[in-house]
């Protein structure tokens, strides 16, 4: 374990709701937890994962919990790499879309420099070591990954790749790079694969190739057999939810491969698909949409609801919102509670009662994917971590319910 740095952590309360608010980095460059289909504190409270580039480059740290204190666990000195959401990295270093915690063994996986990288923190502490190298195309060019998942356990890491001819046109933000690479999927008919990989031999051991951009990839808690993916294209694509069976015991031979989760109507619009912590089942927020295809959604928000379906795709409930718009809908430790980013404000739905009740004020512009706010639960149900810019730099918090 590398030597610590120094605690930066503060307390204050929420000037709407009287929270007690944790502030646990106060870097000058940009700090965020990680992306909401992974959780940043591992099952025993004790360690939380962010990504910071506080040494000039993006780099993965673990705060201890109990002392604040800092510990850097990847080295990478080769900037931000090129990868979804993020189309102005460069051909080499640290990909922030890819850093995925399995909390209850501590096992951490990210891309760096066209490779999957894991170490382990909490009591089995193991430091960072390369697993494998990620594919290239026939002229030898990397592909392009997306948000990577880990399984429950840390035995298996899935990773998404894309064809590199995608993104040959120069975008600077992350809309202008979702419309370009559907244009380029869609034109030169490219593909993107799936890959479940081995962690500790380093062996790929299953593959899924798609004809579309797949940049979400989500394990089932429950069985790493079954994992759910996307088509990506925003509003513009008509199937965005996938679900991919892989071979395992008691499994028919006609239920494996990729298929659409559920027949997605023309008049809908579907995002952010996750499994809930204990996967058993999916949920995703949508809602009304008139657009022609191929052009972007023109999203009703008045009609928003989210979903909650199992693996087969069978719709167990639909539950509408009052239409307050939300980026990020991520169902939370206790299977019930729904929690949400509109603007300002973090709040929570529960499913089962229908209660709503507004937890603090999280202030971030969300102008960029290093402040989406992203609020996820911790396994204790007192906490909800996310990241602000409120104060001008992404930074990570945290509501406390104690």
């Amino acid at each position: 374990m590398n030597k610590p740095i120094a605690p930066e952590k503060t307390e204050y309360r929420d000037s709407r709701t009287h929270a007690r608010m944790v502030r646990w980095t106060a870097s000058p460059r940009k700090d965020q937890h990680l992306y909401f289909t992974s959780p940043s504190v591992t099952v025993d409270d004790r360690w939380m994962t962010i990504i910071s580039e506080r040494t000039g480059h993006p780099n993965l740290f673990a705060i201890n919990r109990t002392t604040g204190e800092l510990h850097q666990i990847s080295d990478n000195k080769a900037g931000l790499l090129h990868a979804y959401v993020y189309p102005y990295g460069g051909d080499t270093g640290l990909s922030k879309a890819s850093p995925s915690l399995d909390a209850h063994s501590g096992t951490l996986v990210w891309v760096q420099d066209h490779a999957v990288w894991t170490a382990c923190i909490g009591d089995d502490w193991q430091p960072a070591r390369q697993v494998c190298n990620l594919p290239a195309n026939r002229d030898g060019v990397k592909m392009v990954s997306g948000f990577t998942h880990v399984s429950k356990g840390g035995a298996l890491a899935c990773v998404p790749v894309a064809a590199p001819e995608a993104f040959v046109e120069k975008t600077d933000g992350q809309g202008g790079q979702m419309r370009a690479a559907y244009r380029a999927f869609v034109e030169l008919g490219l593909k993107s694969l799936i890959h479940v990989i081995d962690l500790a031999s380093g062996k790929v051991v299953d593959e899924l190739s798609m004809p579309f951009w797949v940049t979400h990839v989500v394990f089932s808690a429950a069985d790493p057999s079954r994992i759910v993916f996307c088509q990506e294209g925003g509003g513009i694509v008509s199937q965005r939810t996938w679900a991919w069976q892989r071979e395992a015991t008691g499994v028919p031979r006609s239920e494996l491969g990729g298929r659409p989760l559920f027949p997605q109507p023309a008049d809908e619009w579907m995002s952010h698909e996750n499994f809930e912590p204990t996967g058993k089942f999916i949920i995703a927020h949508g809602g009304k949409r008139s657009r022609k295809e191929g052009q972007i959604a023109d999203i009703a928000f008045e009609q928003v609801w989210f979903d909650k379906r199992d693996f087969q795709g069978k719709l167990l409930g639909r539950y509408t919102t009052d239409g307050t718009r939300t980026g990020h809908a991520v169902m939370g430790t206790d299977g019930a509670t729904v929690v949400m980013d509109p603007p300002q404000y973090i709040w929570t739905w529960n499913m089962e009662t229908g209660q709503t009740k507004v937890l603090c004020e999280h202030g971030s512009t969300a102008k960029e994917q290093d402040c989406h706010v992203h609020p996820v639960m911790t396994f204790d149900q007192k906490g909800v971590t996310f990241t602000s810019d409120r104060d001008g730099v992404a930074n990570v918090y945290e509501w406390r319910a104690d």
